[in-house]
Formats: C-alpha cells, structure tokens, sequence
C-alpha cells in the first residue's frame, strides 16, 4: 500500500510553526488543518506528533484499535506524576475496575435524585452572583465554585458549604500546574525554580486532610451504606486506599470546575447573544413545569435546551483534544506509526469542519434536532 502524503512541519517551520502550536493549540489545528488536511504531522521538541481531524482515524485510534494506544505523556503523564492513580489518569484492567465502581454514580436514574440538591445549591450560588455596573463576572470562576460544592454533595455524600471556594481555587491551581508542566519536557524541573511544584505539593496535602476528615465523617454515621454515594463506595472497597480516594476526589472536582463550568459558561454566553434561543428555553420549560416543582424527570424532557447545550459543547468543547500515544506499531492511511508517536486529536476542529457541518461557525441549537 503505498502511503498517502503525510505533511510534515520541519526545519525552518519548528520555531514558527510549531511555536504556535503550542501557544495555541485548538486554534492552530483548526486553521493549518483546512491546509494541510486532516492528518498531518507538525516537529516539537521531544515528540513526534501528529495532527488528526478526521473522525475515521479518531474511531481507529479511540475505539477499534485502542490496544495500540494510551493517554499521552504529553499531559496525562503530568496528572499521574502529581496526583497519582486515579480513574483519569490509570489504563487498562485498574481503569476498568474503577470505572465499573463508579458507573452506577452516573446513570440516568441516579442523576436523577441528585436534582433537588443541585436546584437547592444553584439557587444559592445565583443569589449570590451580584453585578456591579462597570465591571463583568468571572463566570467560569464562579460556576467553578457553584460545581465544586453539587459535585461534593451529590457524587461524594460531603457537605462543602463552608470550603467549596477553597477547594474551587485549588482544584484550577493545580490544573494550570498540570497544563504547565504538559507543555516542555523541562518544565517538570523549572517548577521548583517558579514554586508551581511547591504550590501543587500544597495543594494535596489540603486534599490529604480534607479527605480524611470526609472519610470520617462519612464513617461515624449510623447505618453506613457503601451505595448510597461514591465516597462510601470506595470507602467500603478493601484494596482503594486513602491516597487513592483522594485521587478520585480532586479528578472529579476536575471536571467539575474546568471541564464543565467552561461547557457553563459558553452556554450561558450563547443564550445571552441569541434572545431567540433563550425565549425558546423559557418557553419550554414553562409549560413542562407550570406551577410544578422542577424534578429529575422533567430535566430529560427538554429537547430544546438539550439541543443548545449540544450546540454550545461543539462550537466550544472544553477538552477541545484526546491526546494519545501508539504503544504497538500501527498503519493509518499507508503511513507507519512507530511506537512513541504522539496523536493529537482535534475535537475543537473537528466540531467545525466544513466537510461535516454546514455553517460550521454558525450558532444553529436545530441542527441537533
């Protein structure tokens, strides 16, 4: 099979090029992917990387050869470096059995009971969201914050009212560390010259004491119940150790305050720049609920408001890249992939590609209809 031409970014292109990749790199692969196609490889130091938009390579890579591949040194090597085994950061057989413990956390019918807790917390979060003429919310900081204190109360069984502001600021120093030291090989080692290793090393040893005293409190209540919340349940588990439930605590509330309140926040800026969309969602939820209360099965019978989160996660998706790295020579359109090549899976550009999307760049809630 004679392999199909693979543009490769080298020489007087490393500096320039490959310098705005790593500035930015969501949008570097939306604008030299629409040049130099959807699979590409670009030169940086310490990696050979290449760029992929094109969702068939994604399946290959992600799903029907996903033996060949793992999560890439490039940022997960960092997490596991700072945090240890967790769910994210773990591969293989120890990544599936924490994955089948959790699961039954995250069902539809689950998330359902967390919907009165998660109503009863926005609300007080809103209250408490006050402008002031002249100046602008730091909304995903504050969403962070409103995230951190739901994902403790309805994942975990804690009561965070009075420490989800400090635990918000930690969980998104310690991301901007994560991201840091992700970029250069060197940077692990300059992070004790700046105090960014210092300041993570801080920041677990916060997670160490607060997962103890979680734990305890979890315990001294009468009538434990190992599946009454995630805490509990790998608290009851004999080989997770504490280290390890802290692991899991501060990737959870990773998501939480990165990953999902920046899908918040874009959601809620979309409704604010498009009145239609927002009258719409009003409309919709009005006449599900009336004078009712809100409950957890009326949040699945928004076909609407679905379709704006859905529009809002594609136009801006917060991990905008899966990041992998070939563990067993593989072969992707003729070319050879050796073990150590790095895969740079653009989500950001994918969602606006003109050969899948009409109107790419368009904010359009109906094309998921």
């Amino acid at each position: 099979m004679v392999p199909e031409q693979i543009y490769v970014h080298r020489g007087k292109n490393l500096l320039g090029i490959s310098t705005g990749f790593l500035k930015n790199p969501a949008l570097f692969t939306l604008d030299e992917g629409f040049v130099h196609g959807d699979f590409y490889r670009v030169t940086l130091p310490g990696y050979r990387l290449y760029i992929v938009t094109d969702p068939k390579i994604l399946h290959h890579i992600m799903i029907s050869n996903e033996a060949a591949y793992e999560k890439s040194k490039m940022y997960w090597k960092q997490l596991r470096t700072i945090i240890g085994r967790a769910m994210g950061s773990l591969e293989g057989e120890e990544w599936l059995f924490l994955r089948k413990m959790q699961g039954p956390f995250f069902t539809k019918s689950k998330i359902k009971t967390y919907l009165s807790d998660v109503c009863h917390i926005t609300r007080k979060h809103l209250d408490y969201w006050k402008v002031e003429e002249g100046k602008q919310l730091e909304v995903v900081g504050l969403i962070s914050k409103m995230n951190t204190e739901i994902v403790l109360k309805t994942v975990f069984g804690v009561d965070a009212e009075k420490n989800y502001e400090q635990i918000a600021i930690n969980i998104r120093d310690g991301q901007k560390t994560i991201s840091w030291r992700s970029k250069f090989p060197w940077r692990p080692i300059t992070g004790w010259l700046n105090g960014m290793n210092k300041s993570a090393q801080r920041h677990l040893r916060f997670f160490d004491g607060y997962t103890e005293k979680s734990m305890q409190q979890a315990k001294s209540k009468p009538n434990f119940d190992a599946n009454e919340n995630l805490l509990n349940r790998l608290i009851a588990e004999p080989s997770i150790a504490q280290t390890d439930i802290r692991n899991e605590m501060i990737v959870h509330l990773g998501a939480s305050t990165e990953t999902a309140a920046v899908g918040e926040a874009w959601t809620l800026y979309f409704l604010a720049k498009n009145p239609k969309a927002l009258a719409i969602i009003r409309h919709e939820i009005k006449e599900l609920v009336g004078d009712r209360e809100l409950t957890g099965d009326m949040a699945f019978q928004l076909p609407y408001t679905e379709q704006v989160i859905k529009e809002s996660l594609r136009l801006y998706p917060p991990s905008y890249a899966s990041l992998r790295d070939c563990i067993k020579s593989d072969e992707i359109k003729g070319q050879k992939i050796d073990v150590g090549d790095s895969f740079f899976i653009s989500l950001f550009a994918l969602h606006r590609h003109p050969k899948y999307w009409k109107q790419p760049n368009k904010f359009i809630p109906e094309r998921f209809a």
